[in-house]
C-alpha cells in the first residue's frame, strides 16, 4: 500500500518527484523494504517484532495494538513499558520523529492513554484525535451542499454507518 501510494499518488509525486527505484539488484522493493531513488529506505516491521539496531529518521506506528489483547493488563504493560518506551522510542536519536496512528479501540487501550495523556510520560506529546466525519477547527461538523455530513473515508464508512458503530449497533469492519 505504501509503495503504491509513493508511485501512483499524484500529490506525493508532485511534492517529492518520482520515488520508484530503478530496477537493479541494488535498489529493490519487496513486502518489507523499499529503497527510494533519493536513498531513503522504508522498512515495514510487524508490531512487537525485534527492532534493535535500527535508527530511523522517522518512525510511524500504524495500528500497532492488538485489539484481542487490550483488555489484558500484562499486554498493556508490556506494550507501553517494554515495546514502546524501551524498544521503539529507545532507537530514535535526538531530532528524529515519531508518529503513532491508530484507532482508539477502547478506553483502556494504550493509544487512548497517549491521546488523552492519562500517563505522565505523554504529557508533552503533541496529539490529535481525528474523527471519521469531517469537522472544522472548533470541532463543528462540516456539511456538504445538501446539508449532509461528510465522511473522510466514504469507501470505508458512511456517516450513517458511523452512527451505528458509535451507538454500539454496528461494527467498523
Amino acid at each position: 500500500a505504501i509503495q503504491f501510494q509513493l508511485v501512483e499518488n499524484e500529490i506525493l509525486r508532485q511534492e517529492f518527484g518520482d520515488m520508484k527505484p530503478i530496477k537493479s539488484t541494488e535498489k529493490k522493493w519487496n513486502a518489507t523494504k523499499a529503497t527510494l531513488l533519493n536513498r531513503s529506505i522504508i522498512h515495514a516491521v510487524p508490531s512487537g517484532a525485534a527492532i534493535r539496531g535500527r535508527h530511523p529518521d522517522l518512525m510511524v506506528l500504524d495500528d500497532p495494538e492488538r485489539d484481542d489483547r487490550i483488555h489484558d493488563p500484562e499486554y498493556r504493560d508490556w506494550f507501553l513499558n517494554v515495546w514502546l518506551f524501551k524498544a521503539v522510542l529507545g532507537m530514535l536519536k535526538s531530532g528524529n520523529h515519531f508518529v503513532w496512528i491508530g484507532t482508539l479501540l477502547d478506553e483502556i487501550a494504550c493509544l487512548t492513554t497517549a491521546v488523552f495523556k492519562r500517563d505522565i510520560r505523554f504529557v508533552n506529546w503533541k496529539t490529535a484525535n481525528c474523527t471519521l466525519l469531517l469537522t472544522g477547527q472548533e470541532g463543528d461538523l462540516i456539511l456538504d451542499e445538501r446539508g449532509h455530513r461528510i465522511s473522510m473515508w466514504p469507501e470505508h464508512m458512511s456517516p450513517e454507518d458511523y452512527d451505528l458503530v458509535e451507538s454500539g449497533e454496528g461494527t467498523a469492519d
